[in-house]
């Protein structure tokens, strides 16, 4: 009877062991954070071009830039204290939270492409880290939310990065200025944790885009007055009247290389009543009737609506050009009403 009390204090003491090897079990990973890092708190500033020309035409997706590359830092933050137990590296978070719903591929990998301050104008970013005693990534990676690198050699203290944007078009683009933006944040990296308590920022500064076109202004051509009896019977007409397209200042070579071509389109504002000879109908508010407007090339043939024509003359250079055209009333049914007997077309130029 008395040897219960006994275990029984056996038993207790070897509880309190048991109690005191799981204390030990959860305050063994603490020491990990012994690991410390300085050097953080910057900005790194990768320098943009001040202004790129585009053709206003180019199609989506076209890259507007190479690759621009931020300086490769291999000592952002120097990190000491580490033991053969711990990973330590560095993290960067992207600081684009707009998606354009457009990607690109380099090297196999997709990159996304984010807004800008400036419609039709995106970025794509990617990022090479450096981990203490494992040097370089060996390849890019695309920078879409965040990536982390960390190695595990505590003889080596540095650790950096180096960050590359470059500019693509996402819609259709006016001139303006894309504003200087935060593109990612660096930050040391320890057994799978950031830290927090010092960063390194990675920003870009204004940068313009200048949309190249020709300049071409509204065109009225005065097709006169006449009289109803000059119209003989379908397809007969009135005198032709000549008339010119100017395009002023056409662009040049751009950012990305000499244009190929300029293009030009006409097309009806109202309904198409030949196609073949180039007539359309009144305006709406017109008074005449059994007439159309039928467009003419300089030779005095029917000039195709709706077509892609390239500006003849122009090689690539800047410069001013003008297109020759004519235009006259057509009857287009077996009587004339007279009235007034306006109409309008619209000219699209496409730059490639």
């Amino acid at each position: 009877m008395s040897v219960n009390p006994l275990r029984g204090k056996r038993l207790g003491r070897l509880v309190a062991v048991l109690s005191c090897v799981a204390l030990i079990a959860g305050i063994a990973p603490s020491a990990l954070a012994a690991v410390t890092c300085s050097g953080g708190n910057r900005t790194v500033q990768i320098q943009v071009p001040t202004s790129i020309t585009v053709p206003r035409d180019a199609p989506v997706g076209t890259q507007l830039t190479g690759w621009i590359l931020s300086p490769g830092y291999s000592d952002l933050f120097n990190c000491t204290g580490a033991t053969t137990a711990d990973a330590v590296g560095v993290r960067l978070d992207s600081m684009m939270t707009s998606p354009t719903g457009l990607t690109l591929i380099d090297s196999g990998s997709t990159y996304k492409v984010f807004e800008t301050s400036l419609p039709g104008i995106g970025i794509a970013a990617g990022y090479l880290t450096y981990a203490n005693g494992c040097g370089w990534q060996a390849s890019w990676s695309p920078l879409s939310i965040n990536g982390a690198r960390a190695c595990n050699s505590p003889k080596y203290t540095a650790n950096g990065a180096q960050l590359r944007l470059l500019f693509v078009k996402t819609g259709q683009i006016a001139s303006g200025v894309v504003s200087g933006m935060s593109l990612a944040k660096a930050g040391p990296y320890i057994n799978g944790a950031l830290d927090t308590s010092q960063s390194v920022l990675y920003s870009m500064g204004p940068v313009r885009i200048d949309a190249l076109a020709c300049t071409t202004p509204n065109v009225t051509v005065p097709l006169g007055t006449h009289m109803s009896t000059e119209f003989k019977g379908k397809g007969s007409s009135t005198r032709l009247v000549p008339f010119k397209i100017a395009l002023m200042g056409c662009p040049g070579p751009t950012d990305l290389g000499a244009l190929s071509r300029i293009t030009y389109q006409i097309d009806a504002v109202t309904p198409i009543v030949d196609a073949a000879q180039s007539v359309v109908a009144l305006g709406a508010e017109a008074g005449a009737r059994g007439i159309g407007i039928q467009l003419l090339d300089k030779a005095g043939n029917p000039f195709p609506l709706g077509t892609a024509t390239p500006l003849s003359g122009y090689g690539g250079a800047q410069g001013d050009y003008s297109i020759d055209f004519g235009a006259r009333y057509i009857q287009t049914d077996t009587a004339v009403m007279p009235g007034s007997a306006d109409g309008a077309m619209t000219f699209t130029l496409n730059y490639l």
